[in-house]
């Protein structure tokens, strides 16, 4: 018996050699799909979010045409600053997250990565000029910027939380046309396209 009980150190020290990466692996999986689970959270989130920062710009897109064509709408909105976009998982979920992700999400994640980087330089050119005669044709064009490409970021979302009204075969222009029409925004792709490059440069 004592002979016995001298072994089990031994034992011990093997077992727990021979298990460690396998402990090591569940962890490691755990932790992965914890962070996933609250990426899709923030998505989630944003989903709920991003209509209704669409529905508003659209009105001070109109708002600001209105006022270009010389008949400002009373009471209509005219510059709006939404909120700048932040996720605060993106970076964790690519990193270690990143093999949970299907094919789909994984192309799509792509995008939304660029399609934040570009709402938030529309919102910060916009916060940061004034709003006045010169620099109407600016905010116009850049509010026709946030809505195509928010509304692409839309469509983005759903498809990488796995969203049933997510499109993932459609052209660019249908999916914003969908969303568009989805959301009750009385505008269409043709009143999104901007015909000529406007720059604004503060001095």
């Amino acid at each position: 018996m004592d002979n016995l009980k001298s072994y089990i150190p031994f034992v011990t020290f093997i077992m727990g050699a021979f298990m460690a990466p396998y402990i090591e692996a569940w962890k490691d999986k755990a932790k992965a799909k914890k962070i996933y689970n609250n990426f899709i959270v923030e998505l989630n989130d944003e989903l709920e979010d991003l209509p209704v920062k669409l529905k508003t710009m659209s009105r001070s897109l109109v708002g600001l045409k209105a006022i270009k064509d010389g008949n400002p709408i009373k009471g209509q909105l005219g510059k709006y600053v939404p909120r700048k976009m932040m996720f605060y998982f993106t970076e964790d979920a690519i990193e270690n997250s990143f093999c949970l992700l299907s094919k789909e999400q994984r192309y799509a994640i792509k995008s939304f990565l660029l399609q934040v980087d570009a709402l938030n330089r529309y919102m910060s050119e916009i916060k940061e000029v004034p709003l006045s005669d010169e620099t109407l044709e600016f905010f116009i064009d850049n509010c026709k910027r946030y809505l195509y490409t928010g509304a692409s970021m839309l469509n983005t979302m759903r498809i990488i939380t796995k969203n049933s009204h997510a499109d993932k075969g459609s052209d660019d222009n249908k999916i914003i046309t969908d969303i568009l029409n989805e959301l009750d925004i009385d505008l269409s792709i043709d009143d999104l396209i901007i015909k000529k490059s406007t720059t604004f440069k503060q001095s």
